[in-house]
């Protein structure tokens, strides 16, 4: 049976175009590469490289082992990181409760940083309205949380203050509110108003809620949005949606009466109170404080 330093002498042959450069390259000598590739050729019965030139260069079935050889090499190089992390005791899962009005933009970045650093750790991300949340995370059914400020409900939890998310207004683009520089109470009053139930449900931002007594209640700020667009009616949302919706010409942003100071959401970070943290979710919350900085 070939060994694995054998596929790796054929690989390293075949990617510097010598013997005598995969021998350098690998502190061996000339030597021992050329008998390594002969036995090898030997154990599989095939001949893998044509030494008729001045360099050998791969044979039809040297090149077919090859392609096969680099996928052996890095499934190793995968196994031997998967083991570190063990001995690292590297987190296999983390479980990220995201609130109904946090922006998934707000944590791609950090998300794409820890899976860069931790490759072999899984990520699960749940939606799901504020309490639902908090009673996960108690549980340890979730190992963080980002979601709306929400003062008095988190109990046995830790939290970090790491956004303020500014809120915007939109209509729809044909909607009578579009053309207006400043759309006085009294037309909003008059105008239907689209609400996400976590702003409702959520004591500090449900002073943010009911305007106009023509309401429809919403629990997902994405269908709210398509709502918006539509036409049915106007929303308060993060401003970093209404600014991509507002790009791609499917909502228009407009400046009610009542707003005389820029209105904003709140976003905590909320984990369970540990003595020892592994170092996925040790990153992940020091990333996550970042943003606010």
């Amino acid at each position: 049976m070939f060994s694995i330093e054998q596929v790796t002498v054929l690989v390293a042959s075949a990617d510097l175009g010598s013997f005598s450069a995969a021998a350098r390259s690998m502190g061996k000598s000339h030597s021992a590469v050329s008998i390594a590739i002969n036995n090898l050729e030997d154990e599989l019965g095939v001949q893998l490289f044509d030494r008729s030139t001045k360099f050998p260069t791969l044979t039809e079935d040297g090149l077919r082992f090859y392609k096969q050889s680099q996928l052996l090499l890095r499934q190793i190089e995968r196994m031997q990181a998967a083991a570190q992390s063990s001995i690292d005791q590297v987190e296999q899962l983390i479980k990220i409760g995201l609130g109904e009005l946090v922006p998934f933009s707000m944590i791609e970045t950090v998300l794409e940083k820890t899976a860069t650093k931790f490759p072999h750790t899984r990520f699960s991300v749940i939606r799901a309205e504020h309490a639902k949340l908090i009673d996960m995370l108690e549980s340890k059914a979730l190992d963080l949380v980002i979601a709306g400020s929400s003062q008095g409900t988190t109990r046995s939890v830790d939290f970090f203050s790491i956004a303020e998310l500014p809120l915007a207004f939109v209509c729809s683009p044909d909607s009578s509110l579009a053309d207006m520089p400043i759309v006085d109470n009294e037309t909003l009053l008059s105008s239907r108003q689209l609400m996400c139930t976590s702003m409702l449900s959520n004591p500090i931002l449900k002073n943010y809620g009911s305007v106009s007594p023509d309401t429809w209640e919403v629990t997902n700020q994405e269908d709210m949005l398509k709502l918006v667009e539509q036409g049915i009616g106007w929303a308060g949302v993060p401003k970093v949606l209404a600014e991509e919706r507002a790009a791609m010409g499917t909502v228009k942003i407009f400046k009610p009466e009542f707003s005389h100071t820029e209105q904003s959401i709140l976003i905590d970070l909320l984990v369970a109170p540990a003595s020892q943290r592994g170092p996925v979710e040790t990153f992940m919350i020091e990333s996550l404080q970042a943003i606010g900085v």
